[in-house]
């Protein structure tokens, strides 16, 4: 195991299974349909825990988007053009155009009183910020939302899965 601030090559795809476990046990996923593209051999390099925090973080944010409603949560992960992507998209109720450029300051939040800190958005961005990577965010009301995490390949010469 890597201490807290040892930066070791994290393979994705088991940290978003194991970021949807922890989410499951803290969200409701009644009718949430789950779709998976995962390339085999992501990996980035990172501190595993932390990773871990931002995905958790990123999915059950997505789960609270179609809480009452239901939906599609896709996880997806792909290793192209020398970096690595991964994306956590939701059906939920999209996010204002004009709250976009706010998500990730800290304090802000779209949740009713009692039911977020604003700190979660912020912390996900400073941890994805720290792994040279960086976050973007396509959102449309009542269509759904997705955030893509893009971090430098930590094999450059390598474009293709694990062995």
């Amino acid at each position: 195991r890597a201490s807290p601030h040892e930066d070791v090559p994290v393979a994705v795809n088991g940290k978003l299974d194991e970021a949807l476990k922890i989410a499951r046990y803290a969200s409701n996923f009644h009718d949430i349909e789950m779709i998976k593209h995962y390339q085999p051999g992501v990996s980035v390099k990172g501190n595993p825990d932390e990773l871990l925090h931002v995905l958790v973080n990123l999915i059950t944010n997505a789960v609270h988007a179609m809480e009452h409603v239901g939906g599609t949560l896709t996880l997806e992960t792909k290793l192209c053009d020398g970096q690595v992507d991964v994306r956590i998209s939701d059906t939920g109720c999209g996010i204002s155009p004009d709250k976009i450029p706010e998500i990730f300051e800290p304090f802000f939040t779209t949740k009713a009183p009692g039911k977020g800190t604003g700190l979660g958005l912020y912390n996900v961005k400073t941890i994805v910020n720290k792994m040279h990577g960086v976050i973007a965010v396509d959102s449309q009301i009542d269509k759904g939302t997705t955030f893509t995490l893009t971090f430098p390949n930590p094999e450059p010469d390598r474009q293709g899965p694990l062995p």
